[in-house]
């Protein structure tokens, strides 16, 4: 058996430098974009101006809301993106990247997370019918990053027995099972040992 069980997401997009104050950039343009055509329609529509269509000026005002949104966030997030986290014996390693401040760029840390400090381990399924991505949640007693203590970390796309058995092994005892795995192990046939 494996000493270590490894989930790799891989880097972040490397095509923005600083993400947070692109984030910002688009953000205000969005909303100034959004918000200069509504006064302008609200303008031609006092000055008779043939009826403008309600669709068009609840899209403007959805693109000026969503360039809110965009430029809270780019404010507001620390861009916390998970690379890589390993599972062993002692607890778990995670490698992770964040932005801290807004003209910052991406920044790499690393930190082993003993077992008695996570404080529950939970197994998630997808929430839709057809939505069968594994996930798992893991709460830590200290943060990760700016006050970031709920981890949920995919662990396949798919029901993927093996993929999650080999995981459950490297985990503490007391984690719960998913159901559709205590089934397909029990509906499993028995093997003869030679």
């Amino acid at each position: 058996m494996d000493r270590t069980f490894v989930l790799d997401y891989g880097p972040p997009g490397r095509w923005v430098g600083r993400p947070r104050l692109w984030g910002l950039f688009i953000g205000l343009l969005m909303t100034a974009a959004g918000g200069w055509a509504l006064a302008w329609l609200s303008g031609a529509s006092a000055a008779g101006a043939s009826g403008v269509a309600l669709d068009l000026r609840v899209a403007l005002g959805a693109l000026a809301v969503g360039g809110t949104a965009v430029m809270l966030q780019a404010l507001f997030s620390e861009r916390l993106y998970v690379q890589r986290v390993s599972f062993g014996a002692d607890g778990v390693q995670i490698g992770w990247t964040h932005v801290p401040h807004l003209f910052g760029l991406r920044l790499g840390h690393d930190r082993l997370v003993a077992w008695h400090d996570v404080s529950q381990v939970q197994w998630q399924e997808g929430s839709l019918e057809h939505d069968l991505k594994q996930h798992l949640v893991l709460v830590l007693t200290s943060p990760l990053g700016h006050g970031r203590h709920r981890l949920k970390l995919l662990v396949c796309d798919h029901r993927d027995a093996q993929c999650c058995e080999s995981l459950l092994a490297h985990l503490p005892g007391g984690t719960q099972t998913p159901s559709w795995l205590a089934s397909s192990r029990s509906s499993q046939p028995a093997r003869l040992v030679p």
